[in-house]
């Protein structure tokens, strides 16, 4: 058809209108001459996206926008299968209701999909409002199918993000796929809970040979986890991941991890992070010893999020001086890149010293949830024992090592398990 759009965005909506009339105006306002149209979905909402969504849509969309409206809430899945049904465009434009696009979000992942046969979906770079910190560089598998956002909280401004990269998976919070192939592959898996779907199309599509990137040639600012009950369901989507595609993904955020200059590292309860490789961990000391000025510390640590010694300096000159609400800050940035029991320890003095209620009884509600984790070192050990075992079929050996030396480490814990 001569007029059809190049492009059809599907939004699922619930509720939360201002996010929408927000992303939508964003949209109008970024997408320059791309031939579009808008299907937003929404799913049952009870506040002001029942009555203005549509003539929003129109004064912004025209003939292009619609509005698919269900008294009942379909969930994620459901809701993004039937948008695309009604689409007509040749990509599909997977994108949330609480994005803004801050550059034009289509022209840089379609133009990377046309270029790379080799690809089968592509996204924008996602940074939280304000542009300052990475949201979405991409999903990593960290060891069995356990996933992770690539470089979350790094620096808008850290070279991670120039780097292209092959992915497994990618967010479909702003997600671009040709509409042929997504209906080649069935679309979402409708028995997840707003949660792990585009892990499982994602992991569906590598079987097939194609893979994913993202493009920092396109910005979207993402607020993430706003919709109600987002996380409610992910024990149960994990699962379901599991079962459905433990055999279709591969770890590789060691891999990718590596190419960066970073060493793959586990938690007690087997959460992923990174350190810098030794040598350039080595540089980091070495500049500090040589001006161990506290004021260079912040740019130091843009440079290298992960650089352990650097907040323990920072955190450590803060409580010398008695700014305890300053030592608090820095130790909970630290704990969002170094997420272990020392790191939260230290945050739980620091906050307790600075009188921070809200912070403490946000930590208590983590230790109860990490307690809960670690109350099973059986569970945790079978894990790792997949994990590894999954690790050596691929000949991971890097992972596979890692694996050993924490089943070796917690040994003790599982000893009558």
């Amino acid at each position: 058809m001569a007029d059809a759009p190049l492009v059809s965005v599907v939004i699922p909506v619930c509720n939360n209108w201002e996010l929408t009339r927000a992303c939508l105006s964003s949209l109008r306002a970024k997408a320059g001459a791309v031939p579009l149209e808008v299907l937003l979905v929404d799913n049952g909402s009870g506040d002001a996206t029942a009555s203005e969504a549509g003539p929003l849509g129109r004064a912004l969309f025209g003939g292009g926008f619609r509005l698919l409206r269900r008294e009942e809430n379909l969930g994620f899945a459901r809701a993004t299968n039937l948008g695309a049904r009604e689409a007509s465009g040749r990509y599909l434009y997977l994108l949330n209701n609480d994005t803004a696009a801050a550059t034009d979000p289509f022209s840089a992942p379609i133009a990377l999909l046309q270029s790379d046969p080799g690809l089968g979906a592509a996204g924008p770079l996602l940074l939280y409002p304000g542009g300052e910190r990475i949201q979405h560089l991409g999903i990593a598998v960290a060891h069995g199918v356990k996933c992770a956002h690539l470089y979350h909280l790094f620096p808008a401004t850290h070279p991670v993000i120039t780097r292209p990269r092959r992915l497994q998976a990618i967010t479909m919070a702003a997600f671009c796929v040709e509409r042929a192939l997504y209906e080649r592959l069935g679309g979402l898996c409708e028995e997840y809970v707003n949660g792990m779907e585009d892990v499982d199309f994602c992991a569906r599509m590598g079987r097939s040979g194609l893979a994913c990137a993202v493009t920092p040639g396109a910005v979207v600012f993402h607020l993430a986890g706003q919709s109600a009950g987002r996380f409610a369901r992910d024990a149960a989507n994990s699962r379901l991941l599991a079962a459905r595609c433990a055999d279709l993904l591969r770890p590789d955020m060691d891999a990718l991890a590596r190419a960066d200059g970073y060493l793959l590292r586990l938690t007690p309860w087997l959460d992923p992070y990174l350190v810098p490789e030794p040598g350039r961990e080595q540089e980091l000391n070495a500049a500090w010893e040589a001006r161990p000025d506290v004021e260079v510390l912040p740019g130091l640590l843009d440079l290298e999020p992960c650089w352990r010694r650097g907040w323990e300096a920072w955190a450590g000159h803060l409580a010398a001086a008695g700014d305890f609400a300053g030592e608090t800050r820095v130790r909970a940035r630290q704990s969002a890149f170094l997420p272990t029991p020392e790191t939260f320890a230290a945050l739980a003095v620091a906050a307790s010293r600075a009188g921070d209620r809200e912070r403490l009884a946000k930590l208590a509600e983590q230790e109860e949830r990490l307690r809960a984790a670690l109350s099973r070192p059986a569970a945790l050990r079978a894990q790792a024992k997949a994990s590894l075992s999954r690790a050596e079929s691929l000949g991971n050996e890097a992972l596979a090592g890692l694996l050993r030396d924490w089943l070796n480490e917690h040994a003790a814990a599982g000893a009558h398990a």
